[in-house]
């Protein structure tokens, strides 16, 4: 219930950011299984009482691995989109 909890809110920030962009790379664990790791950069807007921009804040969150069969750019793409 936490991890969902918790991943509700960063997409929730994540879809409220102005910018972001998505950071992918494949990795073998140890029992040789080709794995995807994907991380999620956005920028959000920190606003002062009066609702006034003050200052962006850079967020990075780690969003989880997936296995991965086929790592031709068309199966990549498949596991992202």
């Amino acid at each position: 219930m936490l991890a969902g909890h918790v991943k509700d809110g960063t997409l929730s920030d994540i879809k409220a950011a102005l910018f972001f962009s998505l950071m992918a790379d494949t990795t073998r664990d140890i029992v040789k299984t080709d794995q995807l790791s994907q991380v999620i950069r956005y920028v959000c807007v920190e606003t002062d009482v009066a609702g006034k921009s003050e200052k962006l804040k850079v967020n990075e969150s780690f969003v989880g691995f997936v296995a991965v069969d086929d790592q031709y750019a068309s199966g990549l793409c498949d596991i992202i989109v």
